[in-house]
């Protein structure tokens, strides 16, 4: 963990924290990105470029909400994963409360949560789907204007 101070002005590959240090004052420090954060970011912003240089008229937030949301989802997912992991390999006795905790998140995160943002996929996606068709529409309409005349000229005699 590396402490930034006030004057520090350079980039990170982190996120930030505020903490308490141990004299009580709250202090902002960079908590590195494991290499599945890392991964998972490059992944959003290819997402993010690639949507962007498609669709260039359309409004950015529109493409924001989007991959927000399907990069949550993608997340959920990971973590779905790792959840049936650890239900394969539940063991009684403890296994009770082991399950009683992964069906609470199950319930919580992966339900409530997965539900919220596929209602945004299906409020965002529509909308892009409109933006498509617009895009469609408007390079076929410079096709059209840029085709070369194939009647001939009679020139006069």
């Amino acid at each position: 963990m590396k402490r930034l101070k006030k004057t520090d002005s350079q980039r990170f590959n982190g996120r930030l924290v505020a903490t308490r240090s141990p004299g009580g004052e709250l202090v902002i420090v960079e908590h590195p990105l494991t290499k599945i954060q890392k991964r998972d970011a490059a992944l959003i912003h290819e997402m993010l470029v690639a949507l962007k240089k498609v669709l260039p008229r359309t409004d950015h937030q529109l493409i924001g909400d989007l991959v927000a949301d399907l990069s949550s989802l993608f997340t959920a997912a990971q973590q779905f994963n790792k959840t049936l992991d650890a239900l394969s390999k539940l063991q009684s006795p403890r296994g009770l409360e082991q399950l009683e905790d992964l069906l609470g998140d199950l319930r919580v995160h992966q339900c409530s949560e997965s539900v919220w943002w596929i209602d945004g996929l299906k409020k965002t996606v529509p909308k892009l789907e409109n933006e498509v068709e617009k895009e469609r529409r408007r390079q076929r309409r410079l096709a059209r204007t840029k085709r070369p005349s194939s009647r001939r000229e009679i020139k006069p005699v």
